[in-house]
């Protein structure tokens, strides 16, 4: 059977159910992933954790695709995905891990919600246009929700200056990321093309945990059911589900509507964090997470009036 088979039929909407359900799961699924790393990371190096669940992710989405008869790589293809795969998962997701064992996983997803005010920094560092003073504005805003947190974290010993640092730099890894995606070649199946990044970027972060001694024999066997059940809920909810429903909503969805989740993510965190895990939630966290949502929302719709102009 040919990959075609399985492909959605672009040209006709889909019910309302499954749109609904789509919406959740990058929505929800995608927010409650940030207490599953900080359960993973609790006996298992981030290293191994997150290296591990991308390989596993990514060999899957291969060999699926494979099946489908989808077109494997070129070398060029393989290449770009190798620099994106590394950006987004042993870039953006290691130091993201590495982070969370200090920080609460609220604290670490409205960090992580800065990603929309790097990707025009990032724009603009390639040559693109400069931001627009509405963008300019909410980098602005976000900046300054971004150090009320720290500061206000730091005064309570939740949020270390040093891993909120990496965290930010796990947020630009991201946002680099997904600029060079949108002009780097890439294979036209969107299986291949997931996987192949999921898969190179977690051998990457594996190579670079056996460097700084994260990732030794036996490590898994004594790892706590908590952290193996957190990485098994990253593997299962967060990278086929959550991931699936993306590269589903992105057939049919605008992808301005599909980027809300950009903002909706750290409030969903914050709030499990809080009532599943104990976490703090302090009027410092409130105050930071009004300010950093409100400017992800001023960047996001305004790309989307750039896009229209």
């Amino acid at each position: 059977m040919s990959s075609g088979a399985w492909r959605d039929d672009i040209d006709v909407r889909p019910p309302a159910w499954r749109l609904l359900l789509a919406y959740a799961a990058i929505y929800f699924l995608w927010g409650s992933t940030y207490l599953a790393i900080k359960w993973a990371v609790e006996t298992v190096p981030p290293a191994l954790a997150m290296g591990g669940r991308s390989v596993v992710g990514g060999a899957c989405m291969l060999a699926l695709a494979f099946a489908l008869r989808a077109r494997m790589p070129t070398r060029r293809e393989l290449a770009a995905a190798a620099l994106v795969g590394t950006l987004f998962f042993a870039g953006n997701q290691g130091l993201l891990a590495t982070a969370q064992t200090r920080l609460p996983s609220g604290v670490a997803a409205l960090l992580i919600a800065t990603i929309p005010f790097f990707v025009p920094l990032s724009l603009w560092a390639l040559g693109g246009g400069r931001p627009s003073a509405r963008t300019a504005l909410g980098v602005g805003i976000g900046v300054a929700g971004v150090a009320l947190l720290v500061n206000g974290g730091a005064a309570l010993g939740m949020a270390d200056p040093f891993y909120a640092g990496i965290t930010l730099l796990g947020a630009a890894s991201w946002a680099l990321g997904t600029v060079l995606a949108t002009r780097l070649p890439r294979p036209p199946s969107l299986l291949v093309n997931a996987g192949s990044q999921l898969l190179v970027g977690g051998c990457v972060l594996l190579l670079l945990g056996f460097a700084f001694g994260q990732v030794e024999p036996g490590m898994l066997e004594r790892a706590s059911l908590r952290s193996l059940a957190g990485i098994a809920y990253l593997l299962v909810f967060g990278t086929f589900c959550g991931f699936g429903a993306f590269v589903w909503l992105t057939r049919h969805e605008p992808p301005t509507r599909i980027s809300t989740y950009a903002f909706v993510n750290p409030v969903v965190a914050v709030l499990i964090g809080h009532f599943a895990a104990g976490e703090p939630l302090t009027v410092a966290m409130l105050l930071a997470m009004a300010a950093i949502v409100g400017a992800v929302v001023l960047i996001v719709f305004d790309r989307v009036g750039a896009q229209r102009r």
